[in-house]
């Protein structure tokens, strides 16, 4: 079976979340993909961390800029 491929290559981190969520949804509810439901889990799994680790990602870097901020102020 041929590899399923994403071509998400030309996306940021943010919008390929949501992208990716949207593909995972449809192949965990679609009667097609049975066969797949490991590598679909997989998917679900790996964009979860994603997003988990993309949204710990902007929080440092705002805490971070609001630690210069007080810092150049002091």
């Amino acid at each position: 079976m041929a590899k399923i491929k994403l071509n998400i290559s030309h996306m940021g981190v943010a919008p390929a979340i949501p992208y990716l969520e949207k593909i995972g949804a449809k192949m965990a509810g679609s009667t097609k993909f049975t066969s797949l439901a490991t590598d679909t889990a997989a998917l679900v799994t790996a964009t979860s961390g994603l997003d988990t680790a993309n949204t710990n990602y902007e929080k440092s870097k705002s805490d971070t800029d609001q630690m210069m901020t007080l810092r150049d102020n002091a």
